[in-house]
């Protein structure tokens, strides 16, 4: 069964004729059918690209929190599957773009200049141990 015979649009009620090449008797999608249908499909393509569980797991819930606002705002294409697969992949290399961009460095392997310490006196201290203050 195809996802266009179950989106809800112009012409799906009662009173008026179905759309042009759409099947009279098909239900309306509700998200939550949407949702139990294409979920584990979008984390599995998710996880493909960043290769991170919890990650993809979060980049999920994201991608359907948007599906979720355009269900709401009655602005749903015909094709719903295509069109989430294309919002989990854009937001899949969106993530590995910005991971890329500025990349994770344990705190033991920055340089001991380079380290920064929240408390306002810590410089000090750090200056005094290097003999830079007297």
């Amino acid at each position: 069964m195809e996802d266009n015979k179950w989106v809800l649009g112009p012409g799906d009620g009662d009173s008026h004729p179905p759309l042009a090449g759409r099947d009279a008797t098909a239900r309306p999608m509700d998200f939550e059918t949407v949702y139990r249908r294409h979920a584990s499909r979008v984390n599995a393509q998710i996880r493909a690209i960043v290769h991170d569980c919890e990650e993809a797991a979060e980049l999920s819930q994201e991608v359907f929190l948007r599906v979720h606002g355009e269900f709401t705002r009655g602005r749903v294409p015909t094709n719903v599957g295509p069109w989430i697969e294309r919002l989990a992949r854009s937001a899949a290399k969106r993530h590995v773009a910005r991971k890329a961009a500025r990349p994770e460095i344990p705190l033991g392997a920055m340089p001991f200049a380079m380290r920064v310490d929240p408390r306002p006196w810590a410089n000090l201290e750090i200056a005094s141990e290097l003999g830079w203050v007297a």
